[in-house]
């Protein structure tokens, strides 16, 4: 009974398929091919359909991570929770800028939405700055935070300063140490624009030749000493500028070495300008003040007020008068201070005489024998 209900399927099969494909010749082929040819379409339709509804799905994925400049994230973000606001009078920019991007990072936002943050994070006067940019150029974080860096004069030179000599704060940790030297040099790094292994050598064999250049090399290239970072770019450049000076006559030293004695004993070395020569004048310079004449007759000693010959009244005059004072030193071999031995009621003592006060004074012992012996001091 099985068999004949599948033969009847089977049949029905073809007939459908033969009423779905008139007009076509079936000659040569049995009811099995049919049946394989009805199988391996339906596998086609379904393999389609399941494409279909991957490919549907894959685009609504795709649709819903795509973020556009004018897509906010459904989420809320409060950023003022997670990052402080700046403070320019106490806060470095440079490393509020490497915060700020680290927290974005975590967040996993696109670059696109750090500067609607950023002008969240910063206060109304910081802001200000941003506005005055051009539209176009806000919103891409690259060109404001080198407009912010520039603002707060973190330069490529700036950083390295902060970088070579900064040292740990005694209340601070070495986590905050790490962190900020890291900073500085990262923003070194990419205020330079080095992004390889052999950008960062020559770096730091620029750096090496810098600090032993003079000051007066660094003056002559001030304007794009900080561009400098290329050795053999450096090392022209300053061939150049010793070949210069060379041909130049020579003259004084700018800088001389000198040392001096601090607080605590030691004796430190630095280089201070060199003084000019003393002018040397051609008539000489009196050292001493002119003696004291009547301006009326030329008198030495005198002066026209006073002036017997000018001013005949002058000797007649009693409202004159003269301080005279005549001042003596006198030393003595005595010592300032005088002890001698008295005895008092059968005791020997020794006090110490005071000529200058005018009240004798006791010890307390001397006064309480004096008490006991019936003497009161008055």
């Amino acid at each position: 009974m099985f068999a004949i209900a599948a033969i009847s399927s089977r049949q029905t099969i073809v007939n459908k398929y033969l009423q779905n494909n008139k007009g076509v010749n079936w000659n040569g082929l049995t009811v099995d091919d049919f049946v394989v040819m009805v199988d391996e379409e339906n596998k086609q339709k379904e393999e389609t359909l399941r494409e279909f509804e991957l490919q549907k799905i894959r685009l609504q994925n795709e649709t819903q991570r795509v973020v556009g400049p004018q897509t906010l994230p459904q989420t809320k973000i409060e950023l003022k929770k997670l990052l402080p606001t700046f403070n320019p009078e106490v806060d470095n920019m440079g490393l509020f800028l490497t915060l700020f991007e680290r927290q974005m990072k975590l967040l996993d936002l696109g670059e696109v939405l750090w500067v609607p943050y950023l002008i969240g994070a910063l206060p109304s006067d910081v802001t200000s700055l941003i506005a005055r940019e051009p539209e176009e150029k806000c919103r891409y974080y690259s060109h404001i935070r080198g407009m912010l860096l520039q603002r707060f004069k973190l330069t490529t030179e700036k950083f390295r300063e902060l970088f070579s000599p900064h040292r740990k704060s005694p209340n601070g940790t070495w986590k905050d140490y790490y962190f900020e030297i890291r900073a500085y040099f990262e923003g070194w790094l990419n205020e330079s624009k080095i992004d390889s292994f052999d950008g960062l050598k020559n770096l730091m064999i620029a750096d090496q030749m810098k600090k032993r250049c003079s000051p007066e090399c660094k003056e002559h290239y001030l304007d794009i000493w900080a561009e400098l970072i290329s050795p053999e770019m450096l090392a022209d450049k300053l061939e150049a500028f010793d070949n210069t000076r060379r041909s130049l006559p020579s003259g004084p030293r700018k800088y001389v070495k000198a040392s001096e004695i601090v607080n605590d004993g030691r004796q430190v070395s630095f280089r201070k300008p060199e003084r000019p020569p003393k002018i040397e004048y051609s008539h000489q310079v009196p050292n001493e003040r002119s003696p004291l004449r009547c301006y009326g007759c030329g008198k030495q000693g005198v002066i026209k007020s006073t002036c017997p010959t000018c001013n005949l009244n002058a000797s007649q005059r009693t409202d004159l008068t003269t301080n005279h004072i005549n001042a003596y030193t006198a030393q003595t071999r005595s010592p300032r201070l005088t002890l001698i031995d008295i005895t008092f009621f059968g005791i020997k003592g020794r006090v110490c005489a005071d000529t200058g006060s005018s009240h004798s004074i006791a010890g307390e012992r001397m006064f309480q024998i004096f008490k006991d012996n019936g003497l009161l001091f008055q």
